[in-house]
């Protein structure tokens, strides 16, 4: 197999690019998995944490897919509304998942046309978190709730496996020391 004369110098960079890169570029989806998990009833969450409301009832008699269950959670302070539907989990037990968007308390209420799931209530307390919220498109770039700007790895996955040119996988690992 003959070898391409800039093919050493292409590796040193791609590796030089992986160690130099690798836990910046990964930190990201590192954080997006630890801002989706959260315990269900917990009474406070971490703002853009996960909290489930589990809902049960074990008279319903119809097909428990079909039935619909929202609930409206309430910032108090800010008076900002977020309705989210719920969907039915097995075992008697429908679920809603809610990602605060404030810090502060939120009070939910929910609606269904099931008596037993209408009108539950509750609250929750958003407390300051390390998660950087939601991912958004801005023009070309991804930018998380906080401001920060994110490079999706998977677009740039063919430059660590040899497709890539040296002038690509430098542009790129400057690309990234850049943002």
């Amino acid at each position: 197999m003959r070898r391409n004369a800039a093919e050493p110098d292409q590796e040193r960079t791609r590796a030089r690019w992986r160690g130099r890169r690798s836990l910046r570029a990964v930190a990201p989806v590192v954080l997006c998995f630890l801002a989706s998990s959260g315990s269900s009833g917990a009474s406070t969450v971490g703002k853009w944490g996960r909290y489930t409301v589990s809902l049960s009832n074990s008279t319903y008699s119809g097909n428990p897919f079909e039935l619909q269950v929202d609930a409206t959670f309430t910032h108090t302070a800010s008076g900002t509304q977020l309705t989210l539907p719920g969907f039915y989990d097995g075992n008697d037990t429908w679920e809603i998942g809610f990602m605060p968007t404030e810090t502060g308390e939120w009070t939910w209420v929910t609606s269904s046309s099931d008596s037993d799931l209408d009108n539950q209530t509750g609250s929750v307390t958003c407390v300051a978190s390390a998660s950087r919220g939601l991912l958004s498109s801005v023009g070309r770039k991804w930018r998380y709730s906080d401001g920060g700007y994110v490079v999706p790895l998977g677009v740039f996955t063919q430059l660590m496996h040899g497709a890539g040119s040296t002038a690509e996988v430098e542009a790129f690992a400057d690309f990234l020391q850049a943002n």
